[in-house]
């Protein structure tokens, strides 16, 4: 059956490569202009009827309607191990991705996506590099000698693709050499990930290896461990993986240990169970299943209006919560202003603290500010932030002005001293856990718990 669907798969996509849609006029002058030959290094190109040829040295590669410039010959293909393979990669752009063409676009920059795979999704200014005849691809080549002059492109992708070279750092040198200086990388590369191939999967990274490939030329902008690398998954998918791989009789005997109830969701579920959602900072990083970067190449060149300008935690998901925005949670007032936390908090089923960091941001709850940070008190974008009880505002102003480990110590003095301002008995440190329903039904014997017994 799975064999079956796959074959569909394949067979729907290689109906849409013959039928794909040609380049635009506005696609193939950027590339012509922009792509450089393989044999001499120079960007000198000329579309001639049916081919392109390098105006320099005379090298050429085929020019057909609804095809990608093929810049994949069989030696490349020896010398970096590409072979056929009927595994697809076809994994839709996320919020990031769309909110990065978007700015790029508005100032008719260009998009870089290295290895983008089948994406149902494309724009006159991208330019989408893989090694296999995808219906959206407009050029074929391999990321460790991409055919683009210095200096191209407003912002890359590299999505779920370095891992699939068999030199990363290769790949990561061309990345910053055909990137412009201003411009935005956007990457994601897996952790700890079960091995995975299309048709290779060589390296996983350490956050300190996916820093390694870039940091000597960029500079960080942004790091953050995603939903989808949320340890749970890892997890689930090692657990599902190694139960796949049993024989019927042990498989059936692994699944009916503890671990079933945790096979039986998927990560995507187990995100909404605080056995998922409270995991700590530290636990998050040392068990990623993937991480995601945004880096941003220096010396920006005057009157360059193309890169994109924007704040890295205006990207959906970069969007955390500052470490020093953190200081400012009050549970007892985050728990009065909303009684479904209240009452959940009640329940045992929720910590008022992990909820907000969590959940209440994306949701547009309020932290319940009400003490400054009286190292900012002088300082007037700060003061107006909190007059006006902007407390995002605030936090960044901070994040921007503190160093970050002085945040981290603000946030956990603060939080480790303040008063309990909500019954001591549901407060959520380790020496004063949360209560069950059954403790605050004999604990408080006037409340109303009928609604906190769901």
């Amino acid at each position: 059956m799975k064999f079956s669907k796959a074959k569909s798969r394949i067979n729907k996509i290689l109906t849409q490569t013959q039928n794909r849609v040609p380049r635009s006029d506005i696609k193939n002058s950027f590339l012509v202009k922009n792509l450089q030959c393989p044999s001499c290094l120079v960007s000198d190109f000329e579309i001639q009827s049916d081919e392109l040829a390098c105006n320099h040295c005379q090298w050429r590669i085929e020019n057909k309607e609804g095809k990608p410039f093929n810049f994949l010959d069989d030696s490349l293909k020896e010398r970096f191990n590409i072979v056929h393979t009927d595994n697809v990669s076809d994994h839709p752009y996320d919020g990031n991705a769309i909110y990065i063409i978007n700015k790029v676009v508005e100032r008719n920059g260009w998009i870089l996506d290295c290895g983008s795979g089948f994406r149902s999704f494309t724009h006159d200014r991208l330019i989408q590099v893989e090694i296999v005849d995808y219906p959206n691809v407009d050029v074929l080549a391999v990321n460790q000698l991409l055919p683009f002059k210095d200096a191209t492109f407003d912002a890359i992708f590299s999505l779920d693709v370095l891992e699939h070279v068999d030199n990363p750092f290769d790949s990561a040198a061309e990345i910053k050499r055909v990137l412009k200086p201003g411009g935005i990388l956007y990457v994601d590369i897996p952790f700890l990930q079960a091995e995975h191939g299309y048709p290779h999967h060589y390296f996983n990274a350490t956050r300190q290896g996916l820093l390694s490939l870039f940091n000597n030329e960029l500079e960080l902008e942004g790091h953050v461990v995603p939903a989808a690398g949320h340890p749970m998954a890892v997890l689930h998918q090692f657990l599902t993986t190694y139960i796949k791989h049993l024989p019927a009789k042990e498989s059936k005997m692994f699944s009916r240990m503890s671990v079933k109830d945790l096979i039986e969701k998927s990560y995507a579920e187990w995100m909404k169970d605080p056995v998922a959602s409270s995991l700590s900072e530290e636990g998050r990083w040392e068990l990623a299943s993937t991480t995601q970067a945004i880096f941003r190449k220096p010396d920006k060149e005057e009157g360059d209006t193309s890169a994109p300008n924007f704040l890295v935690q205006n990207l959906p998901g970069f969007s955390m919560v500052p470490m020093s925005a953190l200081s400012f949670f009050d549970e007892g007032k985050y728990m009065e202003l909303y009684i479904d936390i209240k009452e959940a908090a009640w329940r045992g089923q929720v910590d008022p603290w992990i909820h907000f960091v969590i959940h209440g941001l994306g949701e547009g709850r309020s932290p319940a500010i009400d003490i400054p940070i009286a190292a900012f008190e002088s300082d007037p974008f700060f003061e107006e932030a909190i007059s006006n009880g902007d407390w995002m505002t605030a936090a960044k102003r901070i994040d921007s002005v503190a160093p970050f480990l002085r945040a981290v110590n603000i946030r956990d003095a603060w939080k480790s001293s303040k008063e309990l301002v909500y019954p001591e008995d549901f407060h959520t440190n380790s020496e004063h856990p949360i209560i069950s329903f059954e403790e605050a039904k004999d604990r408080y014997p006037d409340l109303d718990l009928s609604p906190m017994a769901k």
